[in-house]
Order: C-alpha cells, then structure tokens, then sequence
C-alpha cells in the first residue's frame, strides 16, 4: 500500500511558461516552506514550495514549484493524510495539468485529467485503509508513527490512537492534527553542529515551546541521517531580556530540573514548556550543574 502520494508533471511544449504562484494555491491553500523542523509561513525558497490548508492544518503538500520551472513539477503528499488534503492536492493537478501542456504521472502511472477524480476516489479510500492498517499497531505496542506535518513534526502514539479509533473515513485524524498544529507556540529546534558532534536546542525565557522528549536531527536533515553523528546533545538556556545565553545543560537532565508544574502533554513524542522566567531558567541550571558535580 502506497505511503504517499507522488506526483510528476512534464511540460512538452516549444513555448514553455512557468506556473504561478496564485495557481499552485489556488483561493484556498496558503504556503511556505521548511526550516529546520518548521514551517516558515507566507516566503518561499528555491525548488521548495509547501501547501497547506489553513481550515485543516495536516501533513502537508510538499512541490519543487519555483518561479523559473519550465519543465517538470514534483508534488509529494505523505499518507495517512486528511481528506481535504487529498482533494486540494487533486485540485492542484488539475490546475497544473490544464496550464501546462504535457503529461501527468501519479505513483507511476500515467493519467489523463478525466481521470483525476475516480483517481482521487481510490486514494481517499487507501487512506482509510492505512489508517486502519496503522492505528492498531501502535495500539498493541509496535511503535509510535512520527509524522512530518505542515506545521512541524507530531508523534501518534498509543494515547492518540485510541482516540481515533477505527476510521470510516480519514476526519478524526484530520481533526487531532488540525487542533495541535492551529495553536500558537515555539519549536524547539536544534542546532548541530557537525564537526564538534553536537547538537544545542535553545531553551528561551517568556515563550511556551513545544520541546521533544528525545533529541533528533531535524527534517531538513534527515537524508544525511547516516553521515551525521551526534555524541552530545544539550540544551542552551536563553535570558531574552538581556539576549544572553545564562548556561548550557545536558539534555538528558531536562526533566530532572524543569518544574513540572511548567509542562504538559502535546503528543506522544513532545511537550509543552509554559513559559519560563530568568530565576526558574538560573535555578534549572544550578540543578544540572550540582546534579553533574554528585556524579564526579
């Protein structure tokens, strides 16, 4: 079964053009691209174009798209993914292939715009299967799915996937993602550092943040996943009242010294930090730093 939905069209034609912008979103998708583990929203960079729907916040229709192509058009929708999704990646093609002059090809098979909605019809119903095929996996304890979102990564573990339960359709999914991603917080993000093998999240005063349980490299470096080793992963805790980075801590020592009382559940791969002021930040790195000389 198809984990994705790949989709190349080719322009043949003596008088190629480029697509613009306002076709690939259409009147109702917005648009950005990744950073790191984030969506930066409303810019756009070279060969990356993500889609997304604002009323249905969910993986996310990732495109080669640039201003200048004139050749060939890439667009990749990760599956599971929610219903509107689907249909506005459909929309999209559609749009695409009657501009351009060419050929269409979806996971490797050649189709005609006629064919678009029964093609569609097939894929929702995949969808649903997935779901069902998934869910009950990560129920009897075979893992949790990381999922790379539009907004930034989610983890489904078993607490998401009760609440899902079985699917007729793809809506209970779509909605747990749309809600965790429609709200307003930092991503902790890290920043290696290849030579020296390391890794530094940033820990700021004053702002909730979404941090992760465990350190990982962030989407944007996941193909070079096998050249890259990370020996030490820290935290950098950040005054933002003076701009000024108070100390550093090891990332395991995280729970150890963060109150508890300044963090919720967000998924079954992070948490919410409410936000933190300069003395709990100072206080926090007192306690990893005797923590560190009881171990010496």
């Amino acid at each position: 079964m198809n984990t994705e939905i790949n989709v190349v069209l080719t322009q043949i034609t003596k008088f190629p053009k480029s697509i613009p912008l306002q076709l690939m979103t259409g009147d109702t998708l917005r648009y950005g691209y990744f950073s790191r583990d984030h969506l930066v929203k409303n810019k756009t960079t070279r060969n990356m174009l993500v889609l997304y729907c604002e009323n249905k916040i969910g993986r996310g229709i990732r495109t080669n798209w640039d201003k200048e192509n004139e050749t060939e058009l890439k667009i990749l929708l990760p599956l599971p993914a929610n219903v509107e999704e689907i249909h506005e990646l459909f929309q999209l093609v559609h749009r695409a292939g009657e501009y351009w002059t060419g050929s269409i090809e979806i996971n490797g098979n050649h189709l005609s715009l006629s064919r678009l909605d029964e093609k569609e019809e097939d894929i929702q119903r995949q969808n649903v299967r997935l779901l069902n095929e998934l869910l009950p996996k990560v129920l009897e304890g075979s893992g949790n799915l990381s999922l790379s979102c539009a907004m930034h990564r989610l983890v489904l573990g078993s607490k998401e996937a009760e609440q899902i339960g079985y699917c007729t359709d793809a809506e209970a999914f779509g909605q747990w993602m749309h809600e965790l991603q429609n709200k307003t917080y930092y991503i902790a993000e890290p920043e290696v550092r290849v030579q020296q093998n390391t890794g530094t999240y940033f820990l700021p005063a004053g702002v909730p943040i979404i941090f992760p349980d465990k350190p990982g490299l962030p989407f944007t470096m996941y193909d070079q996943k096998d050249k890259i080793r990370v020996d030490h992963w820290l935290i950098s805790l950040y005054d933002s009242n003076t701009s000024k980075v108070l100390g550093t801590i090891r990332f395991d020592d995280l729970n150890v010294v963060l109150p508890r009382s300044k963090t919720k559940y967000y998924d079954a791969g992070h948490k919410v930090i409410e936000p933190l002021n300069t003395r709990e930040l100072q206080d926090m790195l007192e306690l990893s730093q005797a923590k560190a000389q009881d171990n010496q």
